[in-house]
């Protein structure tokens, strides 16, 4: 059949499958069959796969530099496709299909002892889109002689993690200050392993060793260790109490705490960091990293690295790089130029979320009103607008459905999600016509009988059915399907899609039965004889899959109380007019937006104090709410930062789950790494829900450890300037000191208390104690219709006390930048 694409596949195939029975050179034979072939046939891809597939098997045949040369070649091919890709979200969907390339070349270098070539293997794929962006040569090699001056300078250590699944194990690389530099390649970089299994063993340590050998729970404990093993390990920690989009189910172990998470990725390299005073950290993003605290790991003795180390992280080291050959500054010469947002008025829409497919059946109910996004729709573009139409949930997805995971929706009403052909009367024939860009302003549609434009307007359109689609018929008296009513509505099936003269469908009645328990509908098959319907009576009924649902919450954001005090606070200390502030009803996502896009985001701080909501499944459809009249209109999703030019010395976001988003190869998409590109210099970000009280109390803490006004001239109070009185890195490690220790902070709160519960100085009470006596105070108050305010802010700032060194107070948020 001359078919010499698929002659070559086949080939491929052949290969795979002497692999698979352990015969690598037969292997390798047919491989370079299918390899010329494919470069025959300019097939870049295949030719890609097949060279990491002649590495693979060489590797097998302990030939690493052999499998080298395949490997770099397939690389090579990836590359070149890469280039051809034009949105950012194709090119990271690619290397995350390819990063199998890039590991094997880390661990055939590593094999060789080639650490330096290792560690850029391992680096090379990441932040590979963002680095493009920053219009730079993302081919180009990172300057160590740059990055091992800086490391030389500040005492800083750069480390490099690599998950390498095929030898389960977590590959360290260290880049840190020398004492003489030699200019030899062999001095980029120290490297450590570490086994799966012996974190493993770790974690298990005290339950094997309690374990009386024989025993149930002995049996038990081996048993874990070896399902764990077989799985392996979730990298990552968040606190338990902690729940929202992005605690996606895992089968890793669930009892990683912050003391074994630091024995897997500190205490292996403890010794190359003698003399360090500053941690950069580069995460496998893949393996799940980017949301580990690095800051709150915790050592035997229970010190947290950020105690002994300035801590942040960093996408790549091309990207550390670049960060590091802008242009710093050290002063905000424009005291007006800072954006501050702080707790919008969120009361005039209500948001709207995904539906993950792993979730839907948890977290859907029957009767739960959803949002229908049209087949038309590109959730995963994440510049594409999805509007959908209005329905009700009547039926859960199968659990035994595997991936094809289906619910069943009806719609609301007969003119919601029309789809792009509808059914028209031209005369006295019924006919098919197509809905054009402009069609509901100017009536006109495509009549396809005709082959060209009519004007009909939309109140004339009807809903366009095939034979043997779903229906539910609305009873008298009812223009919507709603969930109270559903089961007084009966389903059916459309007998004839094209309407009578009167402009009504045939339909067969089933017969229903009301809900099981709430949690599913039955349905029966006693088909009655079928009925004339009027088009407004009947509403589509189909069976979608998650992705094409949103969730919309039944009421408002909650206002963060705290929130606007923390705004007011920063822009107090940051010299921003008050009236610029942007809190309630002035935070509109234009007025943001616009603010951003003019010098403001050029000059100044971007500080935003408000809800935040990560997309694992797009990434770049994570959004912080803002003011507004329909979800729409009031977030700024990581898409719309990505295409403002900023540039600012800081962006602080003050939201849960900020620095999350769809964990890839390439990095995190997200709003942290959106406002990366955007030109932040640095971003502090947060890994999961942060608590309103504590986030306040955090960034007051900040701003005053790290900027002061001076004053250029004594004479005239209008020339000053903020002055930054250290590196955004250390300041937030100084914060997270100084929150950790309480007596800085412990006196003035007792005296205040004790003032308010009207008790003398001398009282010897714990904090516990005064807590308890802030709530009874409290209610007392309540019940006397008196102002709760202050005693509330009290109470807050005593638990707070209590709870200091609890990660999940302080750890979420984390420093991205040098």
């Amino acid at each position: 059949t001359q078919d010499r694409r698929g002659e070559g596949a086949t080939l491929n195939n052949l290969g795979n499958c002497y692999a698979e029975l352990g015969e690598p050179r037969r292997a390798i034979e047919y491989y370079e069959q299918s390899l010329e072939i494919k470069k025959e046939t300019q097939d870049r891809r295949g030719e890609g796969s097949t060279l990491n597939n002649l590495g693979n098997r060489y590797l097998d045949l302990g030939e690493p530099r052999r499998a080298i040369e395949y490997y770099e070649q397939s690389l090579a091919c990836f590359r070149q496709i890469w280039d051809t890709l034009e949105s950012g979200r194709e090119q990271a969907t690619f290397l995350q299909s390819q990063q199998g390339t890039s590991k094997a070349l880390e661990r055939a270098y590593l094999e060789i002892g080639e650490y330096n070539k290792a560690m850029l293997a391992a680096d090379a794929w990441r932040a590979r889109g963002l680095f493009k962006a920053f219009d730079q040569d993302h081919d180009a090699l990172p300057n160590f002689d740059l990055l091992k001056d800086y490391a030389q300078r500040t005492g800083s250590a750069i480390i490099v993690y690599s998950h390498v699944a095929a030898t389960a194990s977590v590959s360290i690389y260290v880049i840190k200050k020398v004492e003489a530099h030699t200019g030899s390649a062999a001095n980029i970089c120290e490297h450590r392993s570490v086994g799966i299994h012996d974190v493993v063993q770790i974690i298990f340590k005290g339950v094997l060793e309690n374990a009386v050998e024989g025993s149930r729970d002995a049996k038990e404990a081996h048993s874990s260790v070896r399902g764990e093993e077989q799985r392996g390990l979730d990298l990552s920690w968040r606190p338990e109490s902690i729940r929202s989009a992005a605690s996606r189910g895992r089968n890793g172990v669930s009892t990683m705490d912050l003391k074994a998470l630091y024995k897997l990725y500190i205490a292996p390299i403890k010794d190359l960091l003698q003399g360090a005073t500053r941690l950069i950290l580069l995460p496998d993003t893949a393996a799940g990293m980017s949301k580990v605290p690095f800051a709150a790991l915790q050592n035997d003795d229970g010190q947290y690295l950020i105690q002994d180390f300035v801590v942040s992280v960093v996408p790549s080291l091309r990207v550390l790089n670049h960060l590091l050959e802008r242009e710093s500054r050290s002063d905000i010469t424009d005291l007006a130029s800072s954006v501050v947002v702080g707790n919008p008025d969120y009361s005039g829409w209500v948001p709207e979320f995904p539906v993950l497919e792993e979730e839907a059946l948890e977290v859907l109910n029957v009767g739960e009103a959803v949002v229908l996004l049209p087949p038309s729709a590109d959730r995963y573009d994440a510049g594409a607008l999805c509007a959908g139409a209005d329905c009700i949930v009547t039926g859960l997805a199968d659990k035994t459905a595997g991936k094809n995971v289906e619910c069943e929706v009806t719609l609301r009403s007969w003119d919601s999600l029309l789809g792009d052909v509808v059914r028209v009367k031209v005369g006295a024939k019924w006919m098919h016509a197509n809905a054009l860009a402009d069609s509901e302003s100017t009536g006109s549609v495509h009549v396809q009988e005709l082959g060209k434009a009519v004007h009909i307007p939309k109140e004339d359109w009807y809903p366009y059915f095939v034979k043997g689609d779903e229906v539910t018929v609305l009873e008298d008296d009812f223009l919507n399907f709603d969930a109270p009513h559903r089961s007084s509505h009966p389903k059916g099936t459309v007998v004839n899609g094209t309407p009578d003269k009167d402009g009504r469908y045939e339909v067969v009645l089933e017969q229903s039965q009301t809900d099981d328990g709430g949690q599913h509908e039955a349905k029966g098959q006693d088909l009655r004889s079928s009925t004339m319907v009027h088009r407004e009576q009947v509403v589509r009924r189909m069976r979608v899959p998650p992705s094409r649902l949103l969730r919309r919450r039944s009421e408002s954001l909650t206002p963060l109380r705290y929130a606007e005090r923390e705004a007011r606070a920063v822009a107090s200390m940051l010299r921003v007019p008050e009236g610029e502030v942007l809190v309630g009803n002035r935070a509109t996502k234009d007025m943001v937006t616009e603010c951003l896009r003019s010098t403001k985001g050029t000059k100044g701080i971007v500080h935003l104090a408000t809800h935040g909501f990560v997309d694992p499944q797009v990434g770049d459809r994570s959004w912080i709410a803002l003011c507004g009249s329909s979800h729409e209109n009031a977030v700024l999703t990581a898409n719309d930062v990505a295409s403002i030019k900023l540039r600012t010395p800081l962006v602080v976001l003050s939201a849960c789950d900020t620095g999350l988003g769809e964990s890839m190869a390439e990095g995190v998409l997200g709003l942290a790494r959106a406002f990366t590109l955007s030109g932040a210099d640095s971003v502090i970000m947060s890994l999961w829900k942060v608590d309103d009280f504590c986030a306040c109390e955090l960034m007051k803490l900040f701003y005053n450890n790290w900027v002061h006004l001076e004053e250029l001239d004594p004479a005239d109070s209008s020339n000053q300037v903020l002055h930054m009185k250290m590196p955004v890195t250390e300041a937030w490690a100084k914060t997270v000191r100084d929150w950790l220790n309480l007596d800085l902070r412990k006196t003035e709160t007792v005296k205040r208390v004790l003032e308010a519960l009207q008790l003398g100085e001398s009282e010897t009470l714990d904090l516990s104690d005064l807590l308890r006596k802030c709530k009874d105070k409290r209610k007392a108050l309540r019940i006397a219709g008196e102002s709760i305010e202050y005693i509330t802010e009290l109470r807050d700032e005593l638990y707070d006390l209590i709870n200091a060194h609890n990660p999940e107070k302080w750890a979420a948020f984390s420093v991205v930048g040098a």
